[in-house]
């Protein structure tokens, strides 16, 4: 992987992975209802926080976390500021997306113009502001 520093904006090459894998991790996630919190994939977290330098995962078990701060459900992520944080956010899938969305949204909006909030979606990674 491609670990010099690339100025703002720059998308980095990929990680490897083969499609067989990624599907099959997809298919795994998005066809269980058993558990809603699913860990991101180190490696797509290394290639991803080469471009943002992430400071936060506000919703994660310990065991899980990206980043040194990070909340788990006994910590509210939801609860807490998120002002001046470079946001990893992998939410619980289900009906807590919601919630987890709309936070993301409005402190990409509202705490600080220089903030980065990455959400990981199912299918998709989304930059918000």
């Amino acid at each position: 992987m491609n670990t010099e520093p690339t100025p703002a904006g720059t998308l980095l090459s990929p990680p490897p992975c083969s499609a067989s894998s990624r599907d099959a991790h997809v298919r795994s996630v998005m066809g269980s209802s058993k558990i809603m919190t699913w860990p991101t994939p180190q490696q797509w977290f290394d290639y991803l926080n080469l471009e943002f330098g992430f400071t936060l995962d506000p919703c994660c078990q310990h065991e899980t976390a990206k980043c040194k701060k990070h909340y788990t459900p006994e910590e509210d992520g939801l609860a807490q500021s998120w002002k001046d944080e470079r946001v990893f956010m992998n939410p619980p899938y289900g009906r807590e997306i919601t919630a987890w969305m709309k936070k993301a949204y409005e402190s990409a909006r509202d705490e600080g113009a220089t903030r980065r909030v990455l959400r990981a979606c199912p299918r998709r990674y989304e930059l918000v502001a």
